[in-house]
């Protein structure tokens, strides 16, 4: 997670010096809709960036949650965890790795997937409304807090 932090830090930096360029009023208006773009593609590749390393988040947490529930005494309790291969965990859906660390339907699993599925929209080239890069970065952290004290 500190991978977050660091790539947020970055993102502020660089975001603050499109925006220098971008308001500079010795521009024309092309030139400032040019830096308007830049900015617009900047906020979606360090949003891409903190999405992945949320997704690896997910996907060690994931790992972590079935060792230990391979652990448990009961076999009632761990008899669907022994049929999940940890090798193979990336064919679980995304979502569905998420669903192992919060409640289906919550609030958590909503905001995830509505990122999620924003990163796919980018990932494939399609439009998308503006990005606050601060607001999902602290709102993925969070997330990820709160999924590793489930575990």
């Amino acid at each position: 997670m500190n991978d977050i932090e660091r790539i947020h830090l970055h993102y502020l930096e660089t975001s603050s010096m499109i925006s220098a360029k971008e308001s500079d009023l010795s521009l024309s208006p092309t030139e400032r809709n040019n830096w308007a773009q830049v900015r617009d593609a900047n906020d979606q590749a360090y949003f891409a960036l903190i999405f992945a390393q949320f997704e690896d988040v997910v996907n060690n947490l994931c790992v972590a949650l079935v060792r230990k529930m391979r652990t448990e005494p009961q076999w009632s309790v761990k008899r669907s965890w022994d049929v999940i291969n940890i090798s193979d965990l990336d064919r679980f859906s995304f979502m569905n790795r998420v669903a192992l660390l919060t409640e289906k339907g919550s609030t958590d699993y909503n905001d995830v997937e509505t990122y999620y599925k924003r990163r796919c929209e980018i990932d494939h080239g399609k439009a998308v409304p503006p990005i606050s890069v601060t607001t999902v970065g602290d709102k993925l952290f969070d997330i990820a807090q709160r999924m590793r004290k489930n575990i």
